[in-house]
């Protein structure tokens, strides 16, 4: 049975070891609830409000999040393969307050497309899109971001300390004050063509 349905308003609860895999719930509000050790792979989420809600050790791979609202969200040890984070909705509201984190997740072939960013922690976030994101002061400590595409992103005083394989042009993203590790700061000098000695 199914614990979570449509048009209904949770408050503070803690769900565990939930398996909704491939369900569809609507126009359902979350305030503050947690969701441990949960199965939400492929479930469609339509006009869903998410506040100050968990997620740990969680499955949201390939999960719709159509015209859902996610407002101080925490994403710990999760796998989020394939999420377009875009379809949150065009409205510059639902943009603007979208405000999630993600510490020790897999992120891979996602897309962050032109929305703000605070905190991606020692995860994995190889072929993701950031291209037009803002993630100015963001946390990105031990990240993997092999393959990830960063183009017109805002990345002033964000934290690289850690992170691997990233390819940041610094000629088409914003990087003043942002820190970056050695050897992996080498990576933006390619766009520079030069040969670099060791």
């Amino acid at each position: 049975m199914n614990p979570l349905e449509s048009k209904q308003t949770y408050a503070g609860q803690t769900f565990r070891d939930l398996d909704i895999t491939g369900a569809t719930i609507s126009r359902s509000d979350f305030d503050s609830c947690t969701f441990e050790r949960c199965n939400f792979t492929e479930t469609v989420l339509s006009h869903c409000r998410f506040t100050k809600c968990r997620f740990a050790a969680c499955d949201l791979s390939l999960v719709n999040v159509g015209n859902c609202r996610f407002v101080d969200v925490e994403f710990v040890d999760s796998k989020l393969i394939g999420v377009d984070w875009t379809a949150i909705g065009s409205a510059k509201t639902d943009r603007l307050l979208f405000s999630a984190s993600f510490e020790r997740c897999v992120l891979d072939y996602g897309s962050f497309y032109g929305l703000t960013l605070r905190k991606l922690c020692g995860c994995s976030a190889k072929e993701v899109e950031f291209s037009e994101a803002s993630m100015a002061e963001a946390d990105c400590q031990r990240t993997d971001f092999a393959g990830a595409k960063f183009s017109k992103t805002d990345l002033r005083g964000a934290n690289f300390a850690g992170a691997m394989a990233y390819a940041i042009d610094p000629t088409t993203n914003k990087v003043k004050r942002a820190r970056f590790s050695y050897p992996e700061v080498t990576s933006l000098l390619a766009a520079f063509d030069v040969i670099i000695d060791y």
